[in-house]
Order: structure tokens, then C-alpha cells, then sequence
């Protein structure tokens, strides 16, 4: 004699379709966020082209001076690898911990440091080539 407790339900097949409909939501929000990342970085290179052209036009700078100020600022963290350090190492001011690159608040105490401004008036210039640092 079989007894049943209703419709078979095979959970094997329900499991691995919700999986897979997971796996494809969070392709779909990396494909957005990657659209997103994309569209900033064309418009920065779009700003970017903008000011040089417009440094150009209005001063005696050429691409040779770009190009020397580029690497400056490149090799100023000690490591030309076409990349900038945005913030230096820093102490956090309520624990004393070393905040992290990665994040803006505290591991330690859950300090929240101010988000980082670029180009602020206030940002030091590289130092001159052939500084000591």
C-alpha cells in the first residue's frame, strides 16, 4: 500500500531553479553596477580631456609637461604602477588603531572618518622631483 501526503514536490529540481534564479539577480546587478562604473569613468575621461585642453589653450603647457607631472604623482607613494595613493596611512583620532584604506569607518571603534574630497584646495602638490621625502 502507498500513502501519499499530497502532489509529489521534487525539491531537488525547486532548490537548484531558486539558486539559479539568485545567481542570475546578482548578475544582474553586477552587470548594472558595471554599466554605472563604466558611464563614470567615460564622463571622468571626458572632464579630464576637457581641462587639459583648456590648460593648453590658456598656458604654455605641453603634453611632454602632462606626461613628467603624471609620473611624478605616480612614483610619490614609492611605486610607479599607474596608480594614486588617495590617503596615507593614518592613526584613527579616537582609539589610536590604524584606520583602514578600505574603510571609512574604524575596525576598532567605529569611528567614522569624513569622506575623502579630491582636488580640494587644500590637497598638498606632489613634492618637486627630486625631493626627499
Amino acid at each position: 500500500m502507498h500513502f501519499s501526503n499530497g502532489p509529489y514536490v521534487d525539491w531537488q529540481s525547486f532548490w537548484s531553479k531558486r539558486h539559479a534564479q539568485q545567481a542570475n539577480n546578482h548578475v544582474n546587478r553586477a552587470e548594472e553596477e558595471i554599466g554605472q562604473l563604466h558611464e563614470r569613468v567615460e564622463n571622468l575621461a571626458l572632464i579630464c580631456m576637457a581641462m587639459w585642453s583648456l590648460i593648453r589653450e590658456k598656458t604654455e603647457l605641453t603634453e611632454d609637461d602632462l606626461k613628467k607631472r603624471v609620473h611624478e604623482i605616480d612614483q610619490a607613494d614609492g611605486v610607479v604602477d599607474g596608480k594614486i595613493t588617495t590617503s596615507p596611512v593614518q592613526a584613527c583620532p579616537k582609539c589610536g588603531n590604524t584606520l583602514s584604506k578600505r574603510f571609512r569607518r574604524c575596525l576598532y571603534c567605529g569611528y567614522e572618518a569624513p569622506g575623502q574630497v579630491f582636488f580640494s584646495p587644500d590637497t598638498p602638490p606632489p613634492p618637486p622631483p627630486g625631493a626627499i621625502r
